[in-house]
């Protein structure tokens, strides 16, 4: 083979082997099919741009070329001229279709399904490396320089998820890596003559080279010193994920780092978002408490706002050694109760600690210093350690209860007042949050009511309806398209909320932590990653941030007596208490049963039945895939009973008379001669399958005795042996091969004796993947092979002939 065209297929196959951590963000392999093919072409594309001596500029054009005619083809060819050329209707979808890839990754989690536009954008960027791999190794001869492009590949995945990026999916890419540079370089080597030993003497050209297995050792001590040596450095982290992996040194991996970037900001909703939309349940946490009608569990806020939402930013604080004050404890507007709560991690791993509202001073047990705690948002947080399975902690809070009187006393901030300049930002003014804000229904003559109104209008009286998903829309924001469309999740209610109310000139954020959770008969609640949730927390002053939950009934919401459901009937009587089905009391859940989830579905279920459906097509799969796997032993047992039922009746039968050549005394001599050579072919299959060694070199007789000799064979199938090698040997070399009697029964007694002594593996492989068959059906697969490549060939040197340029130019210079 053509060295740069062995080359280009290894270019390929590192490029597709540099992309297996994208597993970790697709639940299916929809886009490795995708990429496989896009890849196959590029490197075809790439071996004939060579061969026809293209310059070395055009030879990525013309590949890049090739990626958005594959693009085109997977994505929008129901649009395409010709369902390949992208005319303007196909242009106009592909936009469609980044919008889409676009809001999938702003609001799903990984692992995600693969839909058009992901796919889209997973094809075009595996195939654009692919060609810049294919150009910088093959044409250029540069292998070293394409480990650029595969670790963009690579660092995709990476920057999205640390978490569940294993060691195997980098030993994967950079095996593909240096398998590149290996084939690089023997070819590099190959040109240079004949190799000698350091005792001169003579090495073929394809045996090893001593120097490159001294190359070898060096490269593998190299790499074991690479690893072993920041385990001993101070300051480098210690683990070997931290050293193997892409764990960052004292940030979370999300690029929430409080020491070393406390103005730092990350989009911990988009992430909380993702978490709502998989499809399994995780548990990720258990809660015992003392308080009956718990609300939520509370872990981090978002306060700075931007076009695309809320981010967190990063906090910062005191050890939590030094306790965890509350400044309205002393505020006899302020009924509280004393609690307590131990919290059990399970499959959660945060800077932050999930805790209630207002933990009690000095109370906090089963943590150390490594966790802090910031009282301007009543975080606590660690700039290193996170939280872990099987973490257990507990701690005692106050818990407040805000009445709507008391709340209504609470006097506007100073328009000085820092809280009140920076919590009241908004990046821009949106027409749709402005008409909320100008409704002279939405006024009041006190901060609280006119909050409370603000609240109330997220209802299902104007339309607004719980779905966690979303379709993009017109207005050319975020919020306005939700203002606009009215459906979404609690990420929307509370980030929508929290900005109308700024908008209104109230401080406001978003806190992030999880609902109530399923309560078991001992009293523990279970949390997973279905109750994770997001609420608004407006400041009052005297009272602090305040919790408004706008999000409807079916998102998990708990509400309160200063935050009643908008959507309750006023009883009769008119003193502002719900009906008979709508009883608020403080802190107590709008659900009937408390193991609602954020999919509004009884104990976590994740559809209308608490279970998900599984398409037709993966029925279909599995039936193909065990077709294929049945493949071999079918065609082994049909090959099988055609043969012995050829061997089940003797000479003479009535079954002779319509096939075989008349002999001289009207006896059938080709039906004999064929049933003995169909018997004798199946006793051959018999031992190749149970790997006895068969020599073709051998007469019938030879083989017979050979067989014959096995030890363990009894007198019965020794004499079965020696009249089939008999027969056999009359059916080949004699003129009559004569009567011969039926071996249908000598053929079961010779395969049951070598089956009850073979060890059970090669009994499965005989019974499943019987080698008689598996190795004629690689045979025929090598010819076929061989022939469609000569056919190739063929075809490559007619186009070569055709096309031949220079001889063009020498006949056009005569």
């Amino acid at each position: 083979m053509n060295q740069r065209r062995h080359l280009s297929l290894v270019a390929a196959a590192a490029t597709l082997m540099a992309a297996a951590p994208i597993k970790v963000l697709f639940n299916d392999w929809s886009w490795l099919v995708d990429s496989i093919f896009v890849v196959a072409v590029v490197c075809a594309v790439g071996i004939g741009s060579r061969a026809m001596r293209l310059p070395v500029w055009a030879q990525p054009v013309v590949g890049l070329v090739a990626v958005m005619l594959v693009v085109t083809l997977v994505s929008v060819r129901d649009v395409a001229i010709a369902g390949l050329i992208p005319g303007p209707a196909a242009w106009h979808k592909f936009g469609d279709l980044l919008t889409a890839a676009g809001n999938d990754i702003r609001t799903l989690g990984i692992p995600v399904d693969s839909d058009p536009g992901l796919l889209m954008l997973t094809t075009a960027g595996i195939g654009i490396v692919a060609v810049f791999v294919d150009f910088l190794a093959v044409s250029l001869h540069r292998p070293a320089a394409a480990g650029l492009p595969l670790l963009a590949v690579y660092a995709v995945p990476v920057a999205i998820d640390t978490k569940n990026i294993y060691f195997a999916e980098y030993a994967i890419g950079a095996a593909g890596y240096l398998w590149l540079l290996v084939t690089d370089n023997v070819d590099r080597v190959r040109v240079f003559g004949r190799r000698f030993t350091g005792e001169g003497k003579g090495v073929d050209m394809w045996e090893p080279s001593p120097l490159a297995a001294v190359g070898r050792r060096i490269a593998v001590g190299c790499v074991a010193l690479a690893i072993l040596v920041p385990l001993v450095i101070p300051g480098f982290n210690t683990t070997l994920v931290g050293v193997l992996g892409t764990v960052g040194g004292s940030g979370d991996g999300t690029g929430n780092c409080p020491r070393c970037a406390p103005s730092g900001s990350v989009n911990l909703l988009a992430t909380l978002a993702g978490k709502l939309n998989e499809n399994s349940n995780i548990a990720l946490a258990q809660v015992t408490t003392s308080d009956a009608t718990p609300e939520y569990l509370r872990f981090a806020v978002a306060t700075q706002l931007t076009k695309g939402g809320f981010l967190t930013v990063a906090p910062v604080g005191q050890p939590i050694s030094r306790g965890t004050p509350n400044t309205y404890i002393d505020n006899p507007n302020i009924p509280f109760s004393h609690q307590s709560a131990t919290v059990t991690v399970q499959g959660l791993s945060l800077n932050y600690l999930p805790i209630y509202a207002m933990p009690t001073n000095g109370t906090l047990q089963g943590i150390g210093d490594d966790w802090r705690f910031d009282q301007d948002s009543d975080e606590i947080f660690s700039p290193q350690a996170h939280t872990t399975a099987t973490m257990q902690y507990s701690f005692e809070y106050d818990k407040p209860t805000y009445t709507p009187e008391q709340l209504r006393t609470a006097q506007p901030l100073k328009p000085s007042d820092p809280l009140q300049r920076s919590m009241t930002a908004v990046p821009e003014t949106v027409k749709q949050v402005e008409d909320i804000v100008k409704d002279p229904s939405m006024q009041a003559n006190d901060e609280y009511d006119r909050v409370l109104n603000l609240y109330k209008y997220f209802s299902t009286s104007h339309g607004f309806a719980y779905s966690t998903s979303t379709k993009p829309g017109t207005t050319g924001t975020d919020i306005g398209n939700f203002l606009t469309q009215k459906v979404g999740f609690c990420v929307q209610f509370a980030a929508s909320l929290a900005w109308v109310v700024r908008a209104a000139g109230f401080p406001a954020r978003v806190a992030l932590g999880f609902n109530l959770g399923t309560r078991d008969d001992k009293g523990v609640w279970s949390l997973t990653n279905k109750d994770l949730h997001a609420w608004t927390e407006v400041y009052f002053d005297g009272f602090g941030w305040v919790p408004f939950d706008a999000t409807p009934a079916l998102g998990g919401t708990t509400y309160t007596v200063w935050a009643p459901n908008p959507n309750a009937t006023v009883a009769p009587g008119g003193n502002g208490s719900t009906g008979p089905d709508e009883n608020i009391t403080p802190g107590s859940s709008a659900h009937p049963n408390p193991g609602l989830t954020e999919k509004g579905t009884p104990g976590g279920g994740i559809g209308p039945q608490g279970g998900s459906s599984v398409p037709w097509w993966t029925y279909v799969a599995i039936l193909a895939l065990l077709a294929i796997a049945a493949a071999p032993f079918a065609a082994r047992a049909r090959l099988r009973r055609l043969r012995t039922s050829a061997g089940a009746f003797p000479a003479g039968h009535a079954d002779d008379t319509d096939i075989g050549v008349l002999a001289d005394d009207g006896k059938i001599i080709t039906a004999q001669r064929s049933r003995v050579h169909a018997v004798w072919d199946e006793f051959v299959d018999t031992l190749v399958d149970f790997g006895i060694g068969i020599d073709p070199t051998e007469t019938p007789r030879a083989a017979a005795e050979r067989v014959a000799g096995t030890p363990y064979l009894s007198d019965d199938v020794v004499r079965d042996v020696q009249q089939l090698g008999q027969a056999e040997e009359r059916a080949r070399y004699a003129a009559r091969p004569g009567m011969t009697p039926s071996f249908a029964a000598a053929l079961r007694r010779i395969r049951r004796a070598f089956a009850d002594r073979a060890p059970w593996r090669i009994r499965l492989r005989a019974l499943l993947l019987p080698p008689s068959v598996t190795s004629r059906w690689r045979g025929a697969v090598v010819g076929a092979a061989a022939q469609a490549s000569a056919w190739m060939q063929g075809v490559r040197d007619a186009v070569v002939r055709t096309v031949n340029v220079r001889a063009r130019l020498a006949s056009s210079r005569r």
